[in-house]
């Protein structure tokens, strides 16, 4: 199932011309200028160290060794974050007397090459075993299972679930892939912020996007009220967080910035949208940018300058394996 809705998702856009997620250098750049300015990482890493760090504490309370499953990784950019955490605490309750089994499952070659080569060489991590693993989700847990491997003491899913189905990978991570005490954190959106009104308007607009193609165009299962519905229909202990934060768009409003034009590209999953998108569908766009965000009068190098921020809002999930 899982793999015949990614089959299908990648058969719709290898036939349009315009779809960016191919031409892998410019789909890196746009990540990151969309990172730089969807301000989501400062309580995505507020939320590590004051939820998620305290569970990792409890993890290593009874282990010096952990091991540790991250999902849909691509170059890193979050993992960074999560080993330090990781580290951190593991130093904090053993010294260097803690050990790390990271398991990397990525299907894209570039990304994981881009990833080892972050982390290559890099003292912080000489206490960790990297696994590198080019695969999906679907392959990689099969494999699993055949081999009967040791399970693991920490699984994490972030911001990976456009491309997956968050049911489906939940369900089988919790029945086959998480040990006992284990728990599995989930990071992403929260209802009410840019990605799921965003999803509405590329489904009214009959756009196919990059992502949202693997639970439908229009699902909660992309966001923190599908992982938590779930959690509850299956009787999973869990808590959630969540954070407001701000995506600054105020560069797309200026037709000559090249931060404003890689972030329509990102939001639209369309390379140079400014010019190859339907023009009633960019007009549309800003009509929805304008309705959803606010302006803020501010002052920068003692200057006045009009910012737009579109509310956002962090949603996570832990859930616990008993």
């Amino acid at each position: 199932m899982l793999k015949g809705n990614l089959d299908s998702f990648f058969s719709s856009i290898k036939m349009d011309p315009n779809a960016f997620v191919f031409d892998e250098t410019n789909y890196r750049v746009t990540l990151q200028t969309y990172l730089k300015y969807m301000q989501q990482l400062p309580p995505q890493r507020e939320w590590m160290k004051n939820v998620l760090g305290p569970r990792l504490t409890n993890l290593y309370s009874n282990k010096k060794e952990l091991q540790v499953l991250a999902i849909g990784t691509g170059p890193g950019d979050v993992d960074i974050d999560i080993l330090n955490e990781l580290v951190c605490r593991g130093q904090q309750q053993h010294g260097n007397e803690y050990h790390l089994v990271y398991h990397v499952v990525e299907p894209n070659n570039s990304s994981i090459t881009f990833f080892k080569n972050r982390v290559a060489g890099d003292n912080r991590y000489n206490r960790i075993k990297f696994q590198w693993h080019e695969d999906n989700f679907e392959s990689f847990l099969n494999k699993f299972e055949t081999e009967k491997k040791e399970k693991f003491d920490f699984v994490h899913f972030v911001r990976c679930f456009y491309y997956m189905d968050s049911a489906i990978c939940l369900n089988q991570t919790y029945d086959n892939l998480i040990s006992e005490n284990g728990i599995i954190a989930v990071v992403g959106e929260n209802e009410n912020a840019f990605w799921p009104k965003m999803m509405v308007f590329l489904d009214n607009h009959n756009m196919n996007h990059g992502s949202f193609g693997c639970s439908g165009r229009v699902s909660s299962n992309y966001f923190l009220p599908g992982w938590k519905s779930l959690a509850d229909k299956k009787e999973w202990v869990y808590e959630t967080y969540t954070k407001k934060y701000n995506f600054d768009v105020t560069p797309m409003y200026d037709e000559e910035s090249i931060d404003g034009n890689y972030l329509i590209d990102f939001s639209l999953h369309v390379k140079c949208a400014r010019k190859t998108t339907n023009k009633d569908i960019l007009e549309d766009f800003f009509k929805f940018l304008n309705e959803n965000s606010i302006e803020n009068e501010e002052i920068q190098d003692g200057k006045k300058i009009i910012k737009r921020y579109f509310p956002c809002q962090l949603g996570a999930i832990i859930i616990t394996k008993l």
